[in-house]
């Protein structure tokens, strides 16, 4: 049967935080440019789509760490065995690929990853200097570098099956929950029940501590409370500061 995609009014923090700053923005990166994956989308939407998609070079960053200790947790998870610096290597390679596809602009003519879709400084042609772009991934590989010699890496191979919660979702249409009638999305990046039974729900982070991350993590902490039946009270809830090491 072939699923059918409807743009609900929902609430996520990175919703919360366009609407606040320009209601202009919030239209067109949520209403407007909907529709803007299909082939027969109109130009105009279509061109919204593409550019909507598009991060910036720290946000891009930020997002390879996540993913590559994402695909860490998982292997740990299922009893692989994990090679760290095989693992940055790994990372490395695929910023330098996606770095290629977008200078080249291939996202207008040429489907990629899903989590990468082109960086706005090549389409904007802003200056960024080569010594910039390098230390953007200096600041990737030193956050995983500092993970893989974390105390989570023990405790993530300590844990037991029935003790695993969740990985940084790849299926965003299910990590949600209702609070007052209204969809709220949450996709927390590893979620998992301590020795003393408690859930603990982990938000990693590539950059400095920020307003909103609070409510962030709050919001991560009643979607397990919800999916998992547990009181919200009980869950307890971490920021981690990959380049801080804190």
């Amino acid at each position: 049967m072939e699923r059918i995609l409807t743009n609900d009014f929902s609430w996520s923090r990175s919703r919360d935080e366009k609407f606040r700053d320009c209601l202009r923005a919030y239209y067109l990166h949520y209403y407007r440019s909907w529709g803007g994956w299909e082939p027969d989308a109109p130009d105009d939407i279509r061109r919204l789509y593409v550019l909507k998609k598009l991060s910036n070079r720290y946000n891009w960053a930020g997002s390879v760490v996540h993913y590559t200790i994402r695909h860490t947790l998982l292997a740990m998870r299922f009893g692989r065995s994990i090679d760290p610096p095989r693992a940055i290597d790994r990372a490395h390679r695929l910023m330098q690929q996606d770095y290629l596809y977008s200078v080249r602009r291939g996202y207008w003519s040429e489907a990629y990853r899903r989590q990468f879709r082109g960086l706005v400084e090549h389409e904007y042609a802003e200056p960024v200097a080569r010594e910039e772009w390098k230390h953007n991934w200096d600041r990737a590989r030193a956050a995983l570098a500092w993970f893989f010699e974390s105390r989570w890496i023990p405790l993530a191979r300590s844990l037991r099956p029935a003790q695993w919660l969740e990985i940084d979702s790849a299926v965003f249409e299910r990590s949600h929950f209702l609070l007052d009638g209204v969809k709220v999305f949450a996709v927390p990046d590893f979620a998992y029940v301590g020795e003393d039974g408690a859930p603990v729900v982990v938000d990693w982070k590539t950059g400095s501590a920020r307003a909103g991350y609070g409510d962030q993590v709050l919001g991560y902490a009643l979607y397990i409370s919800s999916r998992y039946n547990l009181p919200a009270d009980s869950v307890k809830a971490c920021l981690v500061f990959l380049n801080a090491g804190a």
